[in-house]
């Protein structure tokens, strides 16, 4: 379970929880995430707010520059996974991503290849025409040479 969901986690983990009651980072510090310092914690809230912001509130407390409450929302979000769910498919998808581009790269190396060695072949089809051109005008030379002879 990553960070952000611990803070998810703990925000919804009392159920007989005061409807008013709110957390801040220092709050949340007390209790969990003790060896982050209140500048991480709030760093963690507000990328929640900014990748999920359905769910949290952000309460206008009086003496508090920033509190927050859950929504209704935070428990099956962390039953789906939350956001180590999602953190795990984007590191799926970027593995994916880089796969492709590998095999891409291999693709192109390979096409690359088949080229240099197409044109190696044609220059050597070439000369071999050449070579075959050669040869049937000097076979048709003799020929008629020995027919014009008997």
């Amino acid at each position: 379970m990553n960070d952000k969901d611990l803070i998810l986690k703990q925000m919804i983990s009392n159920p007989n929880r005061n409807p008013d009651t709110f957390f801040t980072p220092e709050s949340l510090n007390t209790v969990i995430l003790k060896d982050l310092n209140r500048d991480e914690i709030e760093f963690l809230i507000r990328e929640i707010i900014q990748e999920k912001p359905e769910l949290i509130n952000i309460e206008k407390v009086i003496g508090q520059p920033f509190a927050i409450s859950p929504s209704g929302l935070v428990d099956s979000f962390l039953k789906k996974g939350g956001f180590t769910k999602i953190e795990q498919n984007l590191e799926k998808e970027r593995i994916k991503r880089i796969e492709r581009e590998a095999k891409s790269d291999k693709l192109l190396d390979l096409d690359l290849k088949l080229k240099q060695f197409e044109s190696q072949i044609g220059k050597k089809l070439i000369i071999a025409g050449f070579i075959i051109t050669f040869l049937s005008f000097l076979i048709t030379a003799l020929t008629l040479e020995f027919w014009n002879a008997g």
